[in-house]
């Protein structure tokens, strides 16, 4: 995209096609269903709507950091200790012990950040398609003053929820 942008100006054709999960519409129709559910409880909660309307895209993001924070970061953990070892008694731990154990402690962090990374990335584009269908509902029900005032204050606290969810789960 940017190469062509450099030999020619960007035309609208240029650009990516929005994927199906990302339309506006259906994510506003999806929860409008889920919301409308709700509304036939006893106490209907639009949280709890918006949960199970966007709860699936957020597994992958929870699976990742779940194995990144307790399978790969525990296993850091253990391994600083093996490193930590040859430093407490240099005569009796092998170098070369430690330094694969070192070594270890370096891929295991990047493998971390490799889980880490996708995983708020899904978490900020699902709190995005939160923040869209919110407003479109807003939209629909609100006055402009009242728009203007959710949409630059209130939504936009959304961007970290998911984040803030995700990592605390």
């Amino acid at each position: 995209m940017f190469i062509r942008g450099l030999k020619r100006d960007v035309q609208m054709s240029d650009l990516y096609k929005c994927p199906d999960s990302d339309v506006c519409e259906k994510l506003v129709h999806k929860l409008e269903n889920n919301w409308n559910r709700e509304l036939t409880k006893k106490s209907p909660s639009f949280m709890r709507a918006t949960v199970k309307t966007f709860i699936g895209p957020l597994v992958p993001s929870f699976i990742l950091i779940f194995i990144g924070e307790c399978v790969i970061d525990n296993g850091k953990t253990i391994l600083l200790g093996y490193v930590l070892r040859f430093f407490a008694n240099p005569e009796t731990e092998s170098l070369w012990r430690a330094s694969v154990f070192a070594g270890a402690l370096v891929a295991s962090s990047l493998i971390f950040i490799s889980f880490l990374h996708p995983a708020f990335f899904l978490a900020y584009r699902v709190a995005v398609k939160i923040r869209v269908c919110w407003c479109a509902l807003m939209y629909k029900k609100t006055t402009i003053g009242q728009i203007l005032n959710l949409m630059s204050n209130d939504v936009s606290r959304l961007d970290d929820v998911c984040v803030v969810t995700d990592n605390n789960i």
